[in-house]
């Protein structure tokens, strides 16, 4: 299912269909696209009930109010503020003592870590999206990141066991920190802080732009890319509309 409007455009999340239980789509639109009409938002949203959508997603940039708007009278409740930072590899930090490439054995420790390590994100924010339903979220990102969906993977190991994770994609000359997490446990000891170094350094050379994104809420992690002179680039707001929720 794809549908298109004179600005809007909503298509399925197969991902997020297979955890939720149900289909789930994002709504987007055009960078420089006009408000939508009246009836724009309210007829995507009703052909998205009208397919069981479990959820529906949409993010926009912050400055957009009048797109804000729109989504608001459709039903749509924001979430959260994504901020997405960036850097030149240059000049990558010093090696991270303690932190490697992770490898396939590594896969189990790093999805049990994902399963307990998130709250900011939209999935873990959202009342309506059941706590359990979000860890299952980010476990199988984890899973996907070893089954060959990231570039690479690099785990933190202060001591025998995996403490810590960083995740990333390449793009050309871009790397995106993927998904970053420390073990509630292991938190205050660097860690983070050494999983992106490792990070940095792993691409000296191999890229010329880091990205990252997290939210507006994390505070810690907005201090840890400031550390690393990350500079904030962009700023979206994230919908969701769960209208299967509303009916239960």
């Amino acid at each position: 299912m794809s549908t298109t409007t004179s600005a809007a455009v909503l298509r399925p999340e197969p991902f997020e269909s297979g955890i939720l239980g149900g289909p789930v789509f994002r709504l987007s639109f055009p960078a420089q696209s006009a408000s939508p009409g009246g009836d724009e938002v309210r007829v995507l949203v009703e052909e998205a009930r009208g397919a069981g959508a479990r959820l529906v997603s949409c993010r926009i940039p912050a400055a957009r109010q009048d797109l804000a708007s729109a989504l608001e009278r459709g039903g749509f409740r924001p979430i959260e503020t994504l901020v997405t930072y960036s850097r030149p590899l240059r000049p990558a930090p010093s090696a991270a003592p303690g932190v490697r490439p992770a490898t396939a054995i590594d896969a189990a420790a790093c999805v049990a870590i994902a399963r307990t390590a998130f709250g900011y994100d939209r999935y873990h924010v959202d009342p309506e999206i059941e706590r359990s339903v979000a860890d299952e979220i980010k476990a199988k990102w984890v899973a996907n990141a070893f089954d060959g969906r990231a570039d690479s993977i690099h785990v933190a190991c202060p001591a025998d066991a995996i403490a810590g994770f960083v995740i990333c994609r390449l793009a050309g000359s871009e790397v995106t920190i993927d998904l970053i997490a420390v073990a509630q446990d292991q938190r205050g000891r660097g860690l983070g802080a050494a999983l992106v170094a490792g990070a940095l350094r792993h691409y000296d050379g191999r890229a010329e732009v880091m990205r990252a994104g997290t939210q507006a809420s994390n505070l810690p992690s907005n201090r840890l890319y400031r550390r690393f002179a990350f500079a904030v680039v962009d700023e979206a707001v994230t919908f969701h509309l769960t209208p299967m929720a509303r009916r239960e």
